[in-house]
């Protein structure tokens, strides 16, 4: 593209998860794309869909005008190869500026800005702030006038500070001609050609476990109705997309809001399934009939809950805001819908919870199997203290020594044992809950392309079943399973 820079864009690899399940639309780079693709020539390069993506980033390198390497990242395993990318960029090209965007670059800012790897780190929500950051590039002006950078300037930290959040409804449409995005269409609970979606931000509850608060500021922000309806027939009359999968934190805080999209749905005769990444247990409780019906009559397929705990107590402990009897009665009502699975998470591991309050936990997860055919749990995950979270600041006071660099972040997952209130005996205790809880139902068979996992699910099902149903976790050969499923 003659006379533009070239800004390279890199999602890296999320991991074992995406393997199973299949690789995501990277909306959060399609979302800073979308401010900056008819100045710049901008370039995707996504290490989960692309085997050769080394190959690829330096031929990008190598020809053009780059000027800026982008990434988003999250915090955890993705660091590994957002670290591998970065220093090959700075190795090849090192006048390209590298700049770092996300959820652990806000956290973690302080200590991205001493990296000589990185030359700037996005402080919150990323697309202005690119926008200005490689409009100022491009012209050699000052970076320090830019609200939402954090980097290093002779050797000392220069943070601008943090932006007011975006009217969502301002960002242009998603420039998807930057990608194949027949190459992230997947499959999931019985559907195919699915595409992730987004249609709000951010949620203005308090977890005491959950990075919401401090990268969101409890912030609900969204696109209204009629901007959701619009994006959802463009996608399903112009990219063959037949269902969407809501990577909305909550979806379902504004209900008015719901029920508009769900008639709109139906006004426009939209024919597509529905998959909700997030939902609170107290937030549904609260949906009218008519609202959860329009739900299961609009396509909805599933919908993700966090659960959390089947420990009254440790649920009050971390601020969840709702009654261990609330989810079973939600769970009940949701029996009685037509296609609509729910899917349970479940967290172990927080402060001060005991074996018994595990065991509360297995009791609720097997409870709402039983009285809902439909229903699935997500794997029992243990807890990781996110920066930003108010179960970090406790951690650090009982002797959490939180890592200063992405290689750290990268090595720490939810199998780790972080949480320093873990004791060895305890935390042997949740790996074989954890274990179960992955063969206990059907969800391997709808959620996985992998033959392994199935056919592990499909011998170790009545196995994981009984250790639910009696508590039994004993003896464990499944364990070995588990470890040739990547961990």
């Amino acid at each position: 593209m003659p006379g533009k820079k070239k800004i390279i864009l890199f999602r890296p690899d999320p991991g074992q998860l995406a393997r199973l399940v299949g690789a995501r639309l990277p909306v959060a780079l399609l979302r800073v794309a979308s401010l900056i693709h008819e100045d710049f020539q901008v370039v995707i390069v996504d290490q989960a869909i692309d085997t050769d993506w080394e190959a690829h980033l330096r031929r990008e390198l190598a020809s053009g005008d780059p000027l800026v390497f982008g990434v988003g990242t999250i915090t955890g395993p993705q660091l590994k190869g957002a670290v591998k990318a970065t220093e090959m960029v700075k190795a090849l090209a090192p006048d390209v500026k590298t700049v770092w965007g996300g959820v652990y670059p806000t956290l973690c800012a302080q200590d991205l800005a001493g990296d000589p790897r990185i030359d700037f780190a996005i402080i919150g929500e990323g697309e202005h702030v690119f926008r200005d950051l490689v409009g100022a590039m491009e012209r050699g002006a000052d970076p320090g006038a830019i609200t939402g950078l954090a980097y290093s300037s002779r050797g000392q930290v220069v943070n601008t500070g943090r932006r007011p959040f975006l009217d969502m409804d301002t960002l242009p449409p998603l420039p998807l001609h930057l990608l194949d995005v027949q190459r992230y269409l997947f499959s999931d609970f019985g559907a195919d050609g699915l595409l992730e979606f987004e249609t709000s931000r951010g949620c203005p509850h308090a977890c005491t476990y959950c990075y919401n608060e401090a990268y969101n500021n409890r912030r609900w922000r969204a696109l209204s109705p009629e901007r959701v309806l619009d994006e959802m027939e463009h996608l399903h009359r112009h990219h063959g997309v037949r269902g969407l999968g809501f990577l909305d934190d909550e979806f379902f805080i504004d209900l008015k809001r719901v029920h508009s999209i769900m008639e709109g749905i139906q006004r426009r005769n939209i024919k597509m399934k529905l998959i909700f990444q997030g939902a609170r247990v107290d937030t549904f409780a609260r949906m009218s009939d008519d609202t959860l019906n329009l739900l299961d009559r609009s396509g909805t397929i599933s919908i993700q809950f966090g659960i959390e705990s089947g420990s009254q107590a440790i649920l009050d402990s971390i601020h969840k805001g709702y009654e261990v009897e609330q989810a079973i009665r939600q769970n009940r009502r949701l029996a009685a819908c037509n296609s609509i699975v729910p899917y349970y998470n479940f967290l172990v591991g927080f402060p001060g919870e005991t074996k018994s309050d595990i065991d509360a936990s297995v009791r609720l997860g097997w409870r709402l199997l039983r009285d809902n055919p439909r229903a699935r749990l997500g794997p029992y995950h243990i807890l990781l203290p996110y920066p930003g979270s108010a179960i970090f600041e406790l951690a650090v006071k009982q002797g959490f020594r939180p890592p200063t660099t992405p290689e750290g972040w990268s090595d720490l997952d939810f199998h780790s044992r972080v949480p320093p209130w873990i004791t060895d005996d305890l935390f042997d205790h949740i790996k074989r809950v954890t274990v179960a809880s992955i063969f206990v139902d059907d969800k391997i068979p709808i959620r996985t392309r992998s033959r392994l996992a199935r056919y592990a699910s499909l011998i170790y099902k009545p196995v994981a079943q009984w250790r639910f149903r009696t508590q039994r976790f004993g003896l464990m050969p499944e364990r070995h399973i588990f470890r040739l499923l990547g961990r």
